[in-house]
């Protein structure tokens, strides 16, 4: 994205709001987790991201 025409902007837009609906979508994964499986807070970690690699995927 290099302009700043109306097509450009929504375009931009467009990608901030799906980066927000799939940081959502994940912080509600996390949040759903009980405790002892997040012993390091509610960070994702690459241990958890391999316990529950399909919820590191996007839906279909």
């Amino acid at each position: 994205m290099s302009g700043d025409e109306d097509e450009d902007l929504e375009a931009g837009l467009s990608g901030l709001r799906s980066g927000i609906a799939e940081y959502q979508r994940r912080a509600k994964f996390i949040e759903s987790l009980p405790a002892s499986h997040v012993p390091e807070g509610r960070r994702v970690t690459r241990a958890l991201a391999e316990k529950y690699p399909r919820a590191a995927a996007r839906p279909p």
